[in-house]
């Protein structure tokens, strides 16, 4: 991907340096794979500074009830 049609101000944002930043968020586990988790657009910070990430929290409740 080289630009978004007639939005240079959201290309800049999403490409810098030449890398397409996705927002994309994952862990490496153990084994060396990676898992995406969630997108960082889609995150919830508290006044407490502690991170949400709605699907995982919704998945959470689905299986705790």
């Amino acid at each position: 991907m080289s630009h978004y049609l007639d939005d240079p101000e959201l290309t800049a944002q999403t490409i810098v340096e030449g890398w397409l930043l996705t927002g994309d968020q994952g862990r490496f586990e153990a084994h060396g794979h990676l898992q995406l988790v969630g997108r960082k657009k889609n995150m919830i910070v508290t006044r407490a500074e502690k991170t949400f990430i709605p699907r995982t929290l919704n998945l959470c409740l689905k299986i705790c009830r």
